[in-house]
C-alpha cells in the first residue's frame, strides 16, 4: 500500500485507503478499524500524497519527507504524540523540518501530521515510505 491510495475525507477524522470507484460512490476503508463505508464522488478528499507543508524558503516540502523525517528521529529515540501538547509537537516538528513556516503551520496542522503517521505506521505505510526514500530515484527528485 501506498500513499497514492490514501486520502482524508472533509468532515470525517482519520485516513482512509481508496478500495474501489464508481461513477457516483467511492468506496474506503477506515485505517483505524478496518471498516469500509461508501461515499459520494461528490465529497471533499484530499489525496495525502499531494499534501505540503510550507516552509520559510519558497520551496514546501512533501509530507512524504516528512514521515521519513519523523521515522528518522523516532530512530534516535524521540517520540512524539498528536496528543501531546502544542508547545511539545512545535519543539519537535522544529527538528523534523527547521525551515517550516511557523506562521503558516498551526497546532492543528500539526496535530494532523502526527495522528497520520502513527495511523500510517500502525499500517505499516512508513516503513514503505522510508525504503522508497532510499532508492537512487527518489534521490533525484
Amino acid at each position: 500500500m501506498s500513499l497514492e491510495n490514501i486520502i482524508s475525507v472533509q468532515g470525517k477524522s482519520g485516513l482512509f485507503e481508496i478500495v474501489s470507484k464508481s461513477k457516483l460512490n467511492i468506496l474506503i476503508k477506515d485505517l483505524e478499524t478496518g471498516k469500509k463505508i461508501t461515499i459520494s464522488t461528490q465529497t471533499n478528499v484530499i489525496l495525502i500524497s499531494n499534501i505540503t507543508v510550507f516552509t520559510d524558503n519558497e520551496e514546501d516540502i512533501k509530507i512524504q519527507q516528512i514521515f521519513v523525517s519523523i521515522y528518522n528521529k523516532e530512530k534516535e529515540g524521540d517520540i512524539v504524540s498528536y496528543k501531546d501538547e502544542a508547545s511539545t509537537l512545535f519543539e519537535y516538528f522544529s527538528h523534523v523540518l527547521p525551515t517550516f513556516d511557523r506562521k503558516r503551520v498551526y497546532h492543528s496542522d500539526l496535530k494532523k501530521i502526527f495522528r497520520w503517521y502513527e495511523i500510517l505506521k500502525s499500517n505499516n505505510i512508513i516503513e514503505e515510505l522510508v525504503e522508497n526514500s532510499l532508492k537512487p530515484e527518489s534521490l533525484e527528485e
